[in-house]
């Protein structure tokens, strides 16, 4: 037995191995860390367990350890699927009126599998038909998780341009990527709305088709025209340089992708379908969870969404929203270089310096740009007019983009779902997770980019020269040295 140690502890070794440090062990501690990036390497949950416990173990013991976590998870998957009908009926319990609704496979001999599932809550439904511009843009992102899947969503925008049953005598405009049956179904559900495709995805088509980046431009330009004189103009130039590529676009007909052929009701100039690229962004880091724990992330989400706006439109004190604010500022700007001139009535001219005449109609509510009719908010050409006449021109925005129609969109209320223990009675019978097809090969984990994305990020990008300061290489392979 050791009663005294002369000098203390500094001639003692540090010893970071322990025999106790097994994979059950690293599992328990580390669980919350893989369980947040199941993609982590060995080396970096080393580095983990080093600096929070002192404690250095076998690669083998980490794989182990992340295996035993993963496993775990892959139980919570199928136990989730289960509960998917009691999940739907406490959301109808706290949310009245909420659509839910879920739909099993029968499956002679085993238990019923699990097929989809749809919500919609009344607050979005009926923020939607009270206030929201009648476009929706739909698309679908793959889950990662043990199962699989696919997210299908349908987002509006707001007065704010802020991603959000119809009666069958209102405008209504669907766009899509043109994936595979989303039009098909379109047309049997919605035969008399109308359809504008995401010109992005168009223009990525073109690429692989033409393989000339430099048209590019062009395109865009086309695309983007408010007016069918300037459409026109634009398609001549595109004609000079490649016939095929006018032939190629017009194959299409124009009010799917072309701004100056959509339907001045929808009140929206957008030719991309951003808004639902940016909700497949929003849930991106909980696509590989358990379904249940992805659907109340979005739930959530949503939640905060609706407080975060109305504790916004609380605030603002302008009778029109921030979005409309900020254009009608920009468009005042450009507005102040052009000369005005009053024809008889409502007719009015303007001139800009290099000559180029625009004639507006305030009476009309339309301008030889096309914008003001297209997206409800008035043009730079418009606002050159109402300040020649001393009116506001917020005076003349779009029912849309007000604040009163902002409050009628987050009039409604989501409620919040109890703990699980706490929710509804639902005696159903128990259902199996969909059967996930294996495809032929080795599994890719790296998403196939479009020929125009750019390079996925790397330690390349971020190395700077120092001799031209120059960001994507280092100075041994500077080539302003030579």
């Amino acid at each position: 037995m050791v009663r005294s140690v002369t000098g203390g502890h500094i001639l003692c070794p540090r010893v970071t191995s322990n025999k106790e440090a097994n994979a059950k062990w690293v599992a328990f501690v580390l669980q919350s860390t893989i369980l947040e990036d199941p993609k982590l390497t060995a080396k970096s949950l080393k580095r983990i367990l080093l600096e929070k416990f002192s404690i250095t173990c076998s690669s083998l013991t980490i794989y182990r350890a992340k295996k035993i976590v993963l496993n775990n998870m892959k139980t919570d998957h199928i136990a989730a699927y289960a509960k998917m009908k009691k999940y739907g009926n406490a959301i109808i319990a706290m949310n009245p009126g909420t659509c839910v609704k879920v739909l099993l496979t029968e499956v002679p001999g085993t238990n019923p599998r699990f097929e989809r599932f749809f919500f919609s809550f009344k607050a979005l439904q009926t923020g939607f038909k009270k206030g929201v511009r009648p476009l929706i843009g739909i698309d679908g992102c793959h889950l990662s998780g043990q199962f699989g899947g696919v997210m299908l969503s349908a987002n509006a925008l707001d007065g704010d341009s802020e991603c959000l049953g119809w009666d069958d005598e209102k405008p209504i405009c669907f766009m899509s990527d043109r994936q595979k049956g989303e039009l098909k179904a379109l047309d049997n559900e919605w035969p008399y709305a109308t359809k504008r495709y995401c010109f992005r995805h168009m223009l990525g088509n073109f690429k692989s088709t033409f393989k000339d980046n430099k048209m590019n431009g062009k395109l865009w330009s086309i695309a983007r025209a408010g007016s069918k004189a300037k459409f026109m103009e634009r398609m001549k130039s595109l004609g000079e340089d490649s016939m095929e590529a006018v032939s190629w676009l017009m194959k299409e007909p124009c009010e799917k992708w072309a701004r100056h052929a959509f339907d001045c009701d929808i009140k929206s100039d957008h030719i991309t379908n951003n808004m639902s690229e940016c909700f497949n962004n929003w849930i991106k880091d909980e696509r590989d969870k358990p379904i249940l724990t992805l659907l109340e992330h979005l739930r959530r989400k949503v939640i905060v969404r609706f407080s975060e706006k109305c504790d916004e439109l609380e605030k603002l004190q302008d009778s029109i929203t921030p979005y409309a604010r900020q254009t009608l500022t920009t468009n005042e700007k450009k507005g102040r270089k052009l000369q005005v001139y009053h024809g008889m009535g409502d007719w009015y001219e303007t001139v800009n310096k290099k000559g180029r005449k625009m004639l507006v109609n305030i009476g009309q509510v339309t301008c030889d740009c096309g914008m003001w009719q297209i997206s409800g908010l008035p043009c730079k050409h418009d606002v050159a007019v109402f300040m020649y006449n001393r009116v506001f021109p917020h005076d003349h925005v779009h029912w849309y983009y007000t604040k009163e129609v902002m409050k009628l969109t987050y009039s409604g209320a989501i409620n919040p779902i109890p703990e699980e223990s706490r929710w509804p009675e639902y005696h159903s019978q128990h259902n199996d997770p969909h059967v996930k097809r294996a495809k032929v090969g080795k599994p890719k984990k790296i998403r196939k980019r479009a020929p125009d994305e750019p390079r996925a990020p790397s330690k390349i990008f971020s190395n700077r020269c120092q001799t031209c300061k120059n960001i994507g290489h280092n100075s041994r392979t500077c080539k302003a040295k030579e």
